[in-house]
């Protein structure tokens, strides 16, 4: 299943980390502040044309009892 969405169909709604694609092959997790992508520790803005598509992260994994 493929879940990533075109930066040029929309971005995301709410300020939360996701996985990017950057065309050099390079998957990432970054935050996305409401209107960039940064590294949450280091606040470095990525370029936004660097980034082509973004899906949300999955659920954790439950633990079990």
């Amino acid at each position: 299943m493929n879940n990533w969405i075109s930066v040029d169909e929309r971005l995301p709604k709410r300020q939360a980390d996701y996985l990017v694609y950057i065309p050099e092959g390079i998957q990432v997790v970054l935050w996305f502040n409401g209107y960039d992508w940064v590294v949450d520790e280091a606040y470095y803005a990525f370029d936004s044309v660097e980034i082509t598509h973004w899906m949300p992260l999955p659920e954790p994994p439950k633990e079990e009892p």
